[in-house]
């Protein structure tokens, strides 16, 4: 539990033990240096001066590294935080990532643990506004508003969760729940997988091939569960689709070769002719 007003006494109160030894110093100047008044004020203000021009420069350069690197590094990990925990749609209009986790928080229709999640990440940045830490309370809800944001992006193209039967054929949504929901977790999986695949293709950063080959693999476990021949083909599409994207041919055809349903090897093949044969 965090109680705002205790966390301002006690920094407040910091802040005045901070500046005793201050007052020592300017206070023993004077005595040793055979100074006045004048002399205490200005050791006082001295000093004053060396920690504000210790604390720019390197407030300029947490800054600076912030927004070269650590920003993007932030923003990723907290979209991935959002994704593995299924946390909610936002809302169109979100005014700040903290209304935004008080609403999961308050939720009662949500899963129990994203509720803690959020309850967690709103107390650690009501933290850093209690204690006055301005600057460090913008390097964590700067990116997290943008996280927020690109997350809503990103589950306003996937169905996340749905339990709908896919639309490639005219199936009954009611025959194999279970299978069509297999279905489009792969699917879904599959089209998160593309933005961190594209990004690692375009740069070579390491933490986006991380992230692909953790969606792919989830993608491949769900495929492996599925009995039903249309399901089956229906996620074999999807992952072929991915291994296309990824330029990894030889995948592709794999799982094309275990498709058992005849009439959607015929569509996948129309997509990509680059498949056929051994």
């Amino acid at each position: 539990m965090i109680v705002g007003r205790k966390l301002r006494r006690e920094y407040w109160v910091s802040v005045a033990l901070n500046g005793i030894p201050d007052l020592a110093i300017a206070g023993t100047a004077p005595l040793i240096f055979d100074g006045g008044f004048l002399m205490f004020i200005g050791v006082l203000f001295g000093l004053r001066a060396l920690y504000f021009a210790i604390w720019l420069k390197n407030s300029a350069w947490i800054w600076i590294r912030y927004y070269l690197r650590d920003k993007k590094l932030v923003t990723r990990r907290l979209i991935d935080f959002l994704i593995e925990n299924k946390f909610p749609k936002p809302d169109e209009y979100v005014f700040s990532a903290e209304e935004y986790l008080a609403e999961v928080a308050a939720d009662e229709t949500i899963d129990v643990k994203t509720r803690i999640l959020a309850g967690r990440e709103l107390g650690a940045l009501g933290y850093l506004t209690s204690t006055m830490r301005a600057q460090e309370y913008m390097r964590i809800s700067y990116p997290f508003e943008a996280a927020i944001e690109e997350y809503h992006r990103k589950i306003s193209e996937v169905d996340y969760g749905s339990d709908g039967a896919p639309d490639e054929e005219d199936k009954n949504e009611d025959d194999n729940d279970e299978e069509a929901q297999l279905a489009m977790q792969v699917k879904t999986a599959c089209q998160l997988a593309e933005n961190p695949l594209t990004e690692f293709l375009e740069t070579g950063d390491e933490y986006e091939q991380e992230i692909f080959e953790k969606f792919k693999g989830k993608a491949i476990e769900k495929t492996n569960l599925i009995n039903d021949d249309f399901y089956h083909a229906f996620a074999c599409h999807q992952l072929i689709r991915l291994f296309i994207l990824e330029k990894n041919v030889v995948d592709a055809k794999q799982w094309f070769g275990r498709i058992r349903e005849e009439d959607l090897k015929d569509k996948i093949l129309e997509e990509f002719p680059e498949i056929e044969g051994d």
